[in-house]
């Protein structure tokens, strides 16, 4: 089982959601996962260029932008799991993960076919589950309801690319946790 883990928070192992992150990753690992840790910090990763938007545009399955993001595309097609580690910010995610997550659109898996050129487009009648994704995330504040627009998003994320949303890990109230980790 292969893992591409992201460690989407500025304060990589300093901060709450790496108390989260890497004792979930180690319990990977004794089950036997191959598991690649990733701190976003270290990529170089451009905004997308919205090329779709083009009347115009080819899909080839490449983006056109070159950055670090080529060096991920095989690895997360190749990956069984994506793990997404980040802070919730104002409710949701940190704009790298959310960059990082634009960028993965030559990865997409439309829900939809070729026929044939009467009918050129039809609906996949079952989706193939392609692997699976987790979302972990740490929150200032109180409720469980601020991860709320996080979730939804990692919802169509998997959705987007024929993959299931693992039940998400979410901790709030996380200045106890780094509290309770620095006794």
């Amino acid at each position: 089982m292969k893992v591409i883990a992201f460690n989407c928070s500025p304060n990589r192992d300093k901060g709450s959601t790496a108390l989260i992150l890497n004792p979930f990753l180690e319990g990977m690992k004794r089950q036997g996962a191959e598991i690649e840790l990733i701190y976003i910090s270290d990529l170089k990763i451009d905004p997308c260029r919205g090329c779709t938007d083009d009347l115009l545009f080819t899909p080839d399955g490449i983006c056109k932008v070159e950055d670090d993001m080529h060096k991920l595309y095989p690895k997360l097609e190749e990956a069984d799991y994506w793990v997404f580690a980040t802070p919730n910010y104002l409710n949701n995610i940190t704009s790298s993960l959310k960059n990082l997550l634009d960028r993965m659109e030559p990865l997409f898996e439309p829900p939809y076919e070729t026929v044939n050129p009467n009918r050129p487009l039809r609906l996949k009648k079952e989706p193939g589950k392609r692997g699976k994704i987790v979302l972990l995330s740490t929150g200032g504040l109180w409720g469980m309801e601020n991860f709320k627009l996080m979730v939804d998003q990692m919802q169509f994320v998997s959705e987007m690319f024929g993959r299931e949303l693992c039940p998400p890990v979410l901790r709030p109230h996380s200045s106890a946790l780094t509290a309770l980790a620095n006794l």
